[in-house]
């Protein structure tokens, strides 16, 4: 399947990055792929990349004039520009009060303003061609708390948030929509794997009915249902003492026994409260 359809890939050189990547590839399209480090995208892709239909964009990711370098040159190069998948996931500094202010501007940096001047220097290619796609990778920290983990990151994705709303409304008229994809349900270690979040991107950048602007899909596995979706290594005083056989809504590193929520739900075996508070344990069958 090949078409002449074109899409810029920022955090191109990230796992989630380089999947997307792979499956926009696959379904035909050519790619310009913006990273600092493009070390194994050049691999995965080198046929694409040989062939013409993949161009490395390697540049620091606060380097906004390389940015649109490179976004102006694959324009150039290709005759287009039409999607736009903002790949990046810069985690940031942990906790709250330690936190210095060379990480929180990095941070801050790369997860908003990033995106914000990627999709700048890709609208006027969009509207030459009669529209576009944005997808925005953001997270499911951007609107609820593992605890202190994920402070200035969800801060850093709220704002993008906020941002593909705005873009939503400002760029309706020119047929370019914006969508967000909110990865849960944690920190970016604790992701889906990489090749299912691929291909909600493809069908937003493809497939998704142009009535659908300014989205916010959680692809989390169901944790937004349980509001505050997970606690991560949170403080042993303020949880209960462990009963026989309690699972926490979390990873392996809050409890061995991990069992995914909407996992427990499907299979009949979820024994706790119907709306499970942050910190609070389930009873979850193992027969």
């Amino acid at each position: 399947m090949t078409t002449d359809k074109v899409a810029v890939i920022t955090g191109g050189g990230a796992p989630l990055g380089l999947a997307c990547a792979q499956e926009l590839s696959r379904r035909g399209l050519r790619l310009l792929l913006i990273d600092q480090d493009l070390g194994q995208p050049a691999q995965a892709l080198a046929d694409q990349v040989a062939a013409g239909r993949v161009v490395l964009g390697q540049s620091d990711l606060e380097d906004v004039p390389a940015l649109r370098r490179a976004i102006d040159g694959a324009a150039d190069r290709f005759g287009r520009i039409d999607v736009l998948a903002n790949c990046v996931l810069e985690p940031g500094p942990d906790g709250c009060w330690e936190v210095d202010e060379a990480a929180w501007q990095r941070c801050l940096r790369v997860n908003m303003k990033l995106p914000f001047f990627a999709l700048q220097a890709c609208v006027p290619h969009m509207r030459q061609v009669g529209g576009g796609r944005v997808v925005n990778l953001s997270s499911s920290l951007s609107a609820y708390t593992d605890g202190r983990h994920g402070l200035v990151f969800g801060l850093a994705k709220a704002g993008l948030n906020s941002m593909t709303r705005q873009w939503a409304v400002d760029l309706c008229l020119d047929n370019i929509q914006a969508n967000s994809l909110w990865i849960g349900p944690g920190r970016p270690e604790d992701l889906p794997r990489p090749q299912a979040v691929a291909r909600f991107v493809a069908w937003l950048a493809l497939d998704a009915t142009p009535y659908l602007n300014g989205a916010q899909i959680p692809v989390d596995g169901g944790a937004a249902l349980f509001r505050q979706g997970r606690l991560l290594e949170a403080p042993k005083s303020v949880l209960p003492p462990l009963r026989s056989g309690p699972v926490l809504f979390g990873g392996p590193e809050t409890h061995p026994q991990k069992c995914p929520p909407s996992a427990a739900l499907r299979s009949g075996t979820f024994r706790g409260p119907r709306e499970p508070k942050l910190g609070s344990f389930v009873e979850v069958s193992n027969t």
